[in-house]
């Protein structure tokens, strides 16, 4: 029994000499490695170096990453931004394109205005009427004809309003014919029913020598068919007059039959002849 326990306690010893062998063994490596760092000496530990450099090119790699990642948020922030100026770009290349097509048209719209405004004053001016360009035009804003700072629907005088009209609408045709770059598209025919209604009866060929008839502007009816004339130089014109002047004789083409009248006819079936109509 003593025996094994001597044997145990020799044991305990020879493993407690190793250990401490090992111990010392590892404290002298410790000690030198020591010296060495404070000597700014290499230590020569297994992995050690190699991994400081790992660790020092993974903390590179993270600030690069981080770099990089805030380089491209910046690169998608510009090219965003960029996108958007060439939206914006675009939208306003089509906003000037449209603005300098809107300021040709004004151009062009406020030329033809004032070439029909021309035509317009020489007419009226042509029938007598007093011009004051202030007060006598063609609005830009309505295009409604104005006479005497009156437009045409302000006026009371039937005469006045009848004058006003053809010369609006001989203005019109004479623009249409003297710029065709204008490109007006009017039919460039023009009807005309008794132009005389509001002028008063006028003496024509076709009425009876007893019949009386009271002539309120003879001078103006006149002009008013002077006017046509210059008028039709390019234009059709056709005019429905129950008492046209004997002096435009030669234009008479057709009169309208009347089987309650023995005046004489020029055409049996006058301007329109029902028995070509096939509807």
């Amino acid at each position: 029994m003593l025996t094994n326990l001597i044997d145990g306690i020799e044991k305990d010893k020879e493993e407690l000499i190793c250990e401490k062998k090992y111990l010392q063994s590892k404290e002298q490596f410790l000690q030198k490695a020591a010296e060495k760092y404070k000597k700014n000496d290499e230590v020569e530990l297994p992995y050690i170096a190699e991994i400081e450099n790992i660790n020092i090119l993974i903390e590179e790699a993270r600030k690069n990453i981080s770099a990089f990642s805030e380089v491209v948020k910046i690169y998608n922030k510009v090219d965003e931004k960029e996108k958007e100026r060439e939206r914006r770009q675009s939208l306003l290349d089509n906003l000037n394109e449209s603005l300098n097509s809107l300021l040709k048209d004004i151009k062009f719209k406020d030329n033809i205005l004032e070439k029909i405004n021309d035509s317009y004053i020489t007419l009226l001016d042509a029938l007598g009427y007093s011009i004051e360009k202030d007060k006598t035009y063609i609005s830009k804003e309505d295009y409604v004809a104005y006479y005497d700072e009156a437009s045409v629907f302000e006026h009371d005088s039937g005469g006045v309003l009848v004058c006003i009209q053809i010369a609006f609408i001989g203005a019109i045709l004479m623009t249409q014919n003297a710029f065709e770059e204008f490109g007006l598209n009017h039919p460039n025919i023009l009807m005309l029913d008794t132009i005389g209604k509001y002028l008063g009866a006028y003496k024509s060929i076709y009425t009876d020598k007893d019949e009386k008839f009271e002539v309120m502007d003879e001078e103006l009816y006149k002009n008013l068919y002077e006017l046509l004339k210059i008028i039709s130089k390019q234009s059709q014109i056709i005019i429905v007059d129950n008492t046209p002047p004997a002096e435009e004789k030669k234009y008479i083409k057709y009169i309208f039959r009347n089987e309650d009248t023995k005046k004489k006819t020029i055409s049996k079936n006058g301007l329109i002849d029902l028995s070509k109509n096939e509807i």
